[in-house]
């Protein structure tokens, strides 16, 4: 499973998830949406069936937030974008009579991370990756770069979008190549070995 999250993306593009819409990855769209405090509630939604959960994104009425968890099947708690995942929530306003959008990109960043595992000879799903965060990030730039590369072509060209897939392009390739993947490999927590994309160098036995 990946380490970024949709939650990530809006780190480096606010606007994601409402100027790139793909209706095949919409998880809920609805309407009379209220939010008191950062409890989202959604009476005619069931986050639980469409596998709404922490860290997607919910787009209010065009404000995206954070999922910070899923309470019930049409309670969330939401939050503005935080610094850090362990940040308490921050409460949005009050919401009434909203409409709602929840999309992801899973697939773009579970790809991404695929690549940056198999780049480092590992197997997505085998190593414990202590800094998981760093990874994280880089898969994020990969994922926007898709993403945006994607939606490009259905706009002029010269036009923003496709500045930004050039500009996610070289940031992906930039921060690959400095990102070290620090591995568990006796599970004691501690960083047994380092791997960077297409090289090894362990660190201890």
């Amino acid at each position: 499973m990946a380490f970024a999250r949709d939650r990530d993306l809006i780190v480096f593009e606010p606007t994601l998830f409402r100027d790139v819409a793909w209706a095949g990855q919409r998880l809920v769209v609805g309407d009379g949406v209220s939010i008191s405090g950062t409890t989202l509630s959604a009476p005619g939604d069931n986050f639980e069936a469409a596998g709404v959960e922490a860290g997607h994104v919910a787009l209010v009425d065009e404000l995206p937030l954070e999922v910070v968890d899923r309470l019930s099947a049409t309670e969330l708690m939401v939050s503005r974008l935080r610094d850090r995942l362990d940040a308490p929530p921050v409460a949005p306003g009050a919401m009434s009579d909203a409409k709602l959008v929840i999309a992801s990109f899973r697939p773009q960043i579970e790809s991404m991370h695929e690549l940056l595992m198999r780049s480092a000879g590992l197997a997505p799903s085998d190593p414990m990756v202590v800094n998981e965060r760093d990874v994280a990030r880089v898969e994020a730039l990969g994922a926007l770069h898709t993403i945006l590369s994607a939606a490009a072509p259905a706009t002029q060209e010269g036009t923003p979008m496709w500045d930004k897939a050039r500009l996610y392009a070289d940031r992906f390739r930039a921060e690959r190549g400095r990102l070290v993947i620090e591995i568990d490999l006796d599970d004691d927590g501690e960083a047994d070995a380092l791997r960077r994309i297409g090289a090894a160098r362990f660190r201890r036995a």
